[in-house]
């Protein structure tokens, strides 16, 4: 029996059901229901999952946390997504600003990504924009950059939630030769990333964009996708 606790106490304790985390907090905004504030409520959660949702008086009577927090002065919300990143083009921040989209991308990003981007790049640039993501409270990310493995290997390594996309492009880049070549070496995440197959990675097919991929490759790009269930 701990220092300081008495029998009723410890009766008190294994009547209550253990789980890994509980946090306590003054607010929480909730998914469901929507458009509601709960005040003085706790999450709690074991094996990683939120397992209730309920008041703190309540979250009292029926769990023990092994690790418990108490946050008196926060609002408690779900993670934020962001719909639309190349994560790894963190590195590249204020590179060329305030210029026309083709001439951005034809005059500095694709010869720049050409000189320097690589598989070491992609995990440094990832990894920053993970963390930067995180102090904002973004916990899930659409992305689509090259070299897909290695953010992939980020994600794992960090426990962030993502969307992979696979890009697809008729030219050559730092990733692949053409369409083909880029259609080619989506397959392998596409298995190993298939649907139900992790908790954190999904992986999406990504054509970069009209002005960059033929209708043929589309094509290609929405049948593979089809083939293994994946978007």
């Amino acid at each position: 029996m701990p220092p300081h606790q008495t029998p009723e106490d410890a009766d008190v304790s294994s009547s209550k059901q253990r789980v890994d985390l509980i946090i306590f907090a003054s607010h929480v905004i909730p998914v469901v229901p929507r458009n509601v504030v709960l005040s003085d409520h706790a999450i709690v959660i074991d094996n990683s999952r939120i397992v209730a949702l309920l008041p703190r008086d309540e979250a009292h009577k029926l769990y023990v946390g092994t690790e418990e927090r108490h946050l008196s002065n926060h609002i408690v919300t779900p993670g934020l997504v962001n719909l639309h990143t190349h994560s790894a083009m963190t590195l590249l921040r204020g590179l060329a600003d305030d210029k026309p989209l083709c001439d951005w991308l034809m005059q500095d990003i694709w010869p720049t990504e050409g000189a320097f981007v690589g598989p070491e790049f992609i995990k440094a640039g990832m990894t920053h924009a993970v963390a930067e993501m995180l102090r904002c409270g973004t916990t899930c990310c659409n992305d689509m950059y090259f070299f897909p493995d290695q953010i992939c290997e980020v994600l794992e390594s960090t426990g962030f939630r993502g969307a992979v996309g696979q890009v697809v492009m008729e030219f050559p880049g730092p990733y692949g030769s053409g369409a083909d070549d880029y259609l080619a070496k989506a397959k392998p995440n596409l298995e190993k990333y298939a649907p139900g197959c992790h908790d954190l990675i999904t992986v999406t097919m990504a054509p970069h964009a009209p002005y960059t991929v033929s209708d043929k490759s589309l094509q290609q790009a929405y049948a593979l996708a089809k083939e293994h269930k994946a978007r």
